[in-house]
């Protein structure tokens, strides 16, 4: 008998694991995605910016580049994708806050030029516009 439950338990065991695949085409299914669009004041699209994102934690004139959590240059429509996994950013609610940046440098100062910030639960797609000058 002992021997029949241990072999029931091992090839449930083995099909759960051979159930679990992985595809990359796929937005995680613990996480969401975000797609950050950066206009300029006349509403042009900005390619080639650099987006930052931050987790839980607004942004203000002592907020730094290097300090988030993720970053993604803009397309040349001007969109930032964040394909999150909440796994790998340690977040363990099914909602957060997401905070985005654009940067400014001037020798060597560092300043932001515009912000954005949205909340996400597990499997949402939000889209975000984040305004910056001229």
């Amino acid at each position: 008998m002992k021997k029949l439950l241990f072999l029931s338990i091992s090839i449930l065991t083995m099909l759960a694991f051979a159930s679990c695949s992985s595809d990359d085409d796929e937005a995680p299914a613990l996480g969401a995605n975000v797609q950050v669009t950066v206009k300029n004041l006349l509403g042009t699209p900005q390619k080639g910016t650099t987006v930052y994102m931050y987790k839980d934690k607004a942004i203000d004139d002592n907020t730094e580049s290097a300090n988030a959590d993720r970053q993604v240059v803009t397309d040349e429509n001007g969109v930032a994708t964040f394909k999150l996994n909440f796994t790998e950013l340690n977040i363990l609610e099914s909602q957060t806050s997401l905070y985005f940046a654009v940067f400014y440098t001037i020798g060597d100062t560092e300043g932001v030029k515009g912000t954005a910030a949205v909340t996400v639960k597990r499997n949402d797609a939000k889209q975000v516009e984040l305004q910056i000058p001229i």
